[in-house]
Formats: C-alpha cells, sequence, structure tokens
C-alpha cells in the first residue's frame, strides 16, 4: 500500500517542496541552471558500463556545485573507481578523474529565444596514477528552451582526452519532460566526433525529487552502431541543503 501512494504522490505532485532541484546529472548536457550565491549543491552517481564482454567497470561520478556570483557557479567533478581509465577512454558519458569547472548563464530565456550559456571543465593531473598527467580542457556552449512541459537542452563544444593530446568536438541534445513537479523522464541523444569514427550514443533516464532537499535518479544507455559496443546503468541522488 505504501509503494502506491508513493507512486501517486509523485505522479500528481504539487508545489509541496516549495522548491525544485535543478541537475546537471544523470544525464550528459549540462543545463542552464545556476546555484544561487552563497548556497551549494551535490549531484553523484555511480556507473556501471558493459565496455567489452569481459571488461566492465564501476566508476563514481560527483559533481559539487556552489553558487559564486549572479548567474556564474563553481563546481568540482571527480570520477573514480574500478577499471576509470578504460571507463575515461572508451566511453562518451565519461569526463575527467578529477577537474575544475566554472558554468556562467549568459542569456536569460524569454518567449521567443532560448537561454545561452558555457561550462569550461579542466582536469587537474593529480590522480592520472601511471597514465600521461596533463591539464585537459573542455569548452561547451549550453542553449535551452523550454516549451510547456518539455525542456530542450543542446551542448555543443570542444574537449581534449583526458590522458592524451587529443581534441573532439562534443554535442549532446536532450528533451526532459516533467510529468509532476517532483517527476520528470529524459531522452537524450550524445557523440563525440574526433580523428575517429564519430561515436553516437543514447540514454534514457527518470528522476524522482523527494523532498526539497533530495532528488534520486537512474538512467540506461548505449552506444550506436559503434565497435567496440558499450552500454551502462547509473543511480544517484542529488541534495541541495
Amino acid at each position: 500500500m505504501k509503494i502506491y501512494v508513493l507512486l501517486a504522490f509523485c505522479f500528481t505532485g504539487s508545489a509541496a517542496w516549495g522548491q525544485q532541484i535543478e541537475t546537471d546529472r544523470p544525464d550528459q548536457s549540462d543545463g542552464n541552471s545556476i546555484i544561487h550565491p552563497g548556497k551549494w549543491q551535490v549531484e553523484s552517481s555511480v556507473y556501471y558500463t558493459v565496455l567489452h564482454p569481459s571488461v566492465n567497470s564501476l566508476v563514481s561520478s560527483s559533481l559539487l556545485r556552489t553558487g559564486i556570483v549572479k548567474n556564474l557557479e563553481a563546481r568540482l567533478l571527480v570520477e573514480q573507481g574500478y577499471h576509470r581509465n578504460s571507463f575515461l577512454s572508451e566511453t562518451a558519458h565519461s569526463q575527467y578523474p578529477l577537474a575544475v569547472s566554472l558554468k556562467y548563464k549568459l542569456m536569460e530565456e524569454t518567449n521567443t529565444r532560448p537561454s545561452l550559456g558555457g561550462v569550461g571543465y579542466l582536469q587537474l593531473p593529480f590522480t592520472n596514477g601511471s597514465e600521461r598527467k596533463q591539464w585537459s580542457p573542455a569548452f561547451l556552449v549550453i542553449i535551452e528552451k523550454k516549451f510547456s512541459n518539455i525542456t530542450a537542452t543542446i551542448n555543443s563544444g570542444v574537449k581534449e582526452e583526458a590522458f592524451e593530446n587529443i581534441w573532439e568536438e562534443q554535442t549532446t541534445v536532450d528533451l526532459k519532460y516533467e510529468l509532476s513537479q517532483n517527476l520528470h523522464l529524459f531522452t537524450e541523444y550524445f557523440a563525440q566526433y574526433g580523428h575517429f569514427a564519430p561515436f553516437h550514443n543514447a540514454d534514457a533516464g527518470v528522476l524522482v525529487q523527494f523532498t526539497k532537499h533530495w532528488m534520486a535518479y537512474a538512467a540506461v544507455g548505449t552506444s550506436i552502431q559503434h565497435h567496440p559496443s558499450n552500454y551502462f546503468m547509473n543511480a544517484g541522488f542529488a541534495f541541495a541543503p
């Protein structure tokens, strides 16, 4: 009986929490939301990825976000775990072992135009182990527009690989559907274009806000017509005090 009550509450949720947690996880697209100055938020999830028939990885990905001034936030990204280097080198849903980041909202959304922003990452070469230690940057433009209950987000930019002096173009297209204030579904296409063949991927997932401070989410994804193929599952939470 308790399960039915919880599900009904999620689907019919109202403004009960007084605030809605906006996350950059579990999808691969950074949204254009900015943490308020002086506030902070943590988003953490665990990826189980099948890289090859005989190689699996289990890696945690955590993002700490804090507001600096209006429209600007600072971030710290940490990705560590089992077969981490293979996860970072062979998938498109990974980023860096340890990186600092800034996100800036340049333009607010209006009825006729999307919001516009940008996010940058800089890998800190302190946790690469035996791999090449380098300062790898990434820069992405963020375009976001809400249409009724659907929010469309596009990221596009360039990234230097974590362990190689190789630059790749990255693109994500994300659609998030608001079933209620407390329950969202999303589907997404994301890809990398480098000196190898294009690396196409897709994922989908769900986000559930349980209280004004806590959200849980989960997603599944797969590469598309890529060799070697990989697929993943992830689950995690967001906390905003």
